[in-house]
């Protein structure tokens, strides 16, 4: 009976936790949901809880990755520190699926923000493979807008460059092939090559993971899939057709605080004397991709281009796209967004709690380190008085020899 009675509980306290594991998967909370699952029998799982496992994995790895700077084996390509101007708003209504509409937004004034950026390479021993990493640090207003440039990816065609001279470089077309759910999709992008080289596309699975109450972060983990075999909505490529190729790319992006000794000093206007936004949160950005073209080898002039040119000019259009967004100067990602209310409403819900939990921390720390301070300064005050004290007998034990060299002196 005990046996039973033990089962029994096993069986409940699983039940619970996978629960508790579902609910955590369908508010994106994918590593917070991975941690429970762990904790549970393995026989207890389904096939989708052991897939989420893998997944989560992969993820736990790329952030992990991008937690730590590029070591010596990268390329440094270059560190600007770029300022931007931009409206202040108030901090009671930043959601951008309300922009439009919503009459609390209030614009005060013109604010500068000081972002730093730094860009990283690699390519592989036999020239057929480019890592790329970028780390960038941006004012907290411009997250949102950021997540929701890189969520549209129907839209990619309309803001990504594309060049013609030295090389033919560019997308041609992206398109989302399914949105599983809010933080996870699949979109295809064909792009452009120099010739004689085939065109390339990449079909591709991105997975946003909310992971802000373990440690305050975002991450989207991208993945290329190869045919309908790793997912029923992948189109297949004709084994006969030469005309397209598709490549191998992987990729990922942490969204976090950014770090104390990260944070770079703000810059004023002359003639502002409002600090009112000068509190505003540093979100630091990390990128880090990497690309199989399927080439031999890629030409030195084309990977010069890429590392010198491409990579800096895509991201920074990604930040003046997210800037537009932001300011209300980019309708067609504003329509984008206006048909899906919930979900930049849940986006801007979540950043606001990341950006809370910023406060929390510091307050945290603060309160933390007042009993510290406290026993610091008794800590003080008592070797001043041992210091005093000391002193004080010195000074009676002198006094008393002196006296006593007196007395012997009279008796003498």
């Amino acid at each position: 009976n005990n046996n039973n009675n033990n089962n029994n509980n096993n069986s409940d306290d699983a039940a619970t936790l996978l629960q508790r594991a579902n609910d955590y998967i369908q508010e994106e909370c994918l590593l917070a949901a991975a941690r429970l699952l762990r904790t549970i029998p393995h026989e207890s799982l389904t096939d989708e809880h052991r897939r989420l496992l893998q997944v989560t994995q992969d993820i736990e790895e790329s952030t992990q990755d991008l937690l730590h700077d590029p070591d010596s084996s990268w390329t440094k390509q270059s560190s600007t520190t770029t300022t931007s101007s931009h409206p202040s708003v108030s901090s009671s209504t930043t959601s951008t699926a309300s922009r439009s509409s919503s009459s609390s937004l209030v614009v005060r004034k013109k604010t500068k923000k000081t972002r730093d950026t730094t860009i990283h390479y690699k390519v592989s021993d036999d020239g057929s493979r480019l890592e790329c990493r970028i780390d960038c640090i941006v004012e907290s207003s411009l997250l949102v807008p950021l997540l929701s440039v890189l969520n549209e990816t129907d839209l990619y065609s309309s803001w990504i460059p594309s060049w013609t001279v030295p090389v033919t470089l560019g997308i041609a077309e992206s398109v989302q092939l399914a949105r599983v759910s809010r933080g996870h999709q699949l979109v295809h992008i064909t792009c452009n090559v120099p010739w004689p080289l085939s065109t390339r596309d990449v079909v591709i699975r991105a997975t946003a993971v909310d992971d802000i109450a373990a440690t305050q972060s975002i991450v989207v983990r991208m993945k290329s899939l190869q045919s309908s075999e790793d997912d029923a909505v992948v189109p297949d490529l004709e084994s006969s057709s030469s005309s397209v190729v598709r490549i191998d790319f992987e990729g990922g992006i942490l969204f976090r605080l950014c770090p104390e000794e990260k944070r770079l000093p703000r810059s004023h206007n002359d003639n502002d004397d409002d600090d009112d936004d000068s509190e505003e949160d540093s979100v630091l950005v990390s990128f880090k991709m990497y690309m199989d073209p399927k080439m031999t080898s890629i030409p030195s002039s084309v990977i010069n281009f890429v590392t010198r040119t491409v990579i800096g000019t895509m991201w920074n259009m990604l930040l003046q796209v997210a800037e537009g967004v932001r300011d209300g100067k980019r309708p067609e990602h504003q329509t984008a967004i206006d048909q899906r209310p919930e979900l930049y409403e849940w986006i801007d819900e979540r950043i606001q709690v990341l950006l809370a939990s910023s406060a929390s921390s510091s307050s945290s720390s603060s309160s933390a380190s007042q009993p510290m301070q406290t026993l610091n300064k008794l800590q003080q005050m008592l070797d001043d008085t041992d210091y005093i004290t000391s002193n004080s007998d010195r000074a009676m034990s002198s006094d008393n020899n002196n006296i006593s060299n007196n007395n012997n002196n009279s008796n003498h």
